[in-house]
């Protein structure tokens, strides 16, 4: 176990020293942030997002160009976190990292307005974990994604053929 351990730590250092991410400011350590960094640089692959320093209250990142405050949410298993006192401007990406073969890592499951889910929420009267936060599925996630404008939606980058 502790050799695991040791290449565990070994692989987050380089992430972290890594050139190409040392400009999102994140550390990738192994605690419960470690999924979140990764979902947060993933995110800023895909979409046209800048983030915020770690340890900003109540966004993660801002859209390039219009601004929308944006709250990334990550998870590799069936369910997201969502605020319990959400700001009425926040967008929410939440995004599944996949490592399966013939996947894209980073699936997006959710992006739009937090107002959406946050109606949902209410709706099915669901219950917060001591006044932090709600768990969604990612079920549910899907099915409101279907339901968002794309003008409504965090525009992702436009990646151009070479």
């Amino acid at each position: 176990m502790k050799e695991r351990i040791k290449k565990l730590l070994q692989i987050t250092e380089e992430l972290s020293n890594s050139e190409q991410y040392k400009i999102h400011n994140r550390k990738f350590t192994l605690d419960g942030k470690l999924i979140g960094d990764i979902g947060e640089v993933l995110a800023t692959e895909k979409f046209n997002i800048t983030l915020y320093p770690p340890k900003k209250k109540d966004y993660d990142a801002f859209e390039i160009g219009t601004n929308k405050q944006i709250q990334i949410k990550s998870t590799m298993r069936g369910y997201f976190t969502f605020p319990f006192d959400p700001k009425p401007d926040m967008y929410l990406l939440a995004i599944k990292i996949n490592c399966e073969e013939n996947k894209d890592v980073c699936e997006v499951i959710y992006n739009g307005p937090g107002k959406i889910v946050l109606d949902k929420i209410l709706e099915k009267k669901l219950k917060p974990y001591k006044e932090s936060y709600y768990s969604i599925t990612m079920n549910m996630l899907k099915d409101l994604n279907a339901e968002v404008k794309y003008d409504d939606r965090i525009k992702e980058k436009i990646v151009e053929n070479r």
